[in-house]
């Protein structure tokens, strides 16, 4: 079973299996480093502690994938 990239029209997929069961989302490579530093660093702190102000950052990171995903192909 493979998981896509969340980005629209994105075509990278992963194997489900490597991920953990609670990770349903992912962003390639790609659109992950269009994303913005700070909010990277912010989002893996929070995870790193448990917070539950992660989901708001993974939703952060997310719209900032899907809008920046203009220049990359």
């Amino acid at each position: 079973m493979r998981i896509a990239c969340l980005v629209p029209f994105c075509r990278r997929t992963r194997t489900f299996n490597v991920m953990k069961a609670s990770d349903i989302e992912w962003i390639c490579s790609d659109h992950w480093r269009a994303t913005d530093r700070e909010t990277r660093r912010i989002y893996f702190r929070a995870k790193r502690r448990q917070r539950r102000a992660r989901h708001w950052f993974w939703d952060k990171l997310k719209r900032q994938a899907i809008e920046r995903a203009g220049g990359i192909s």
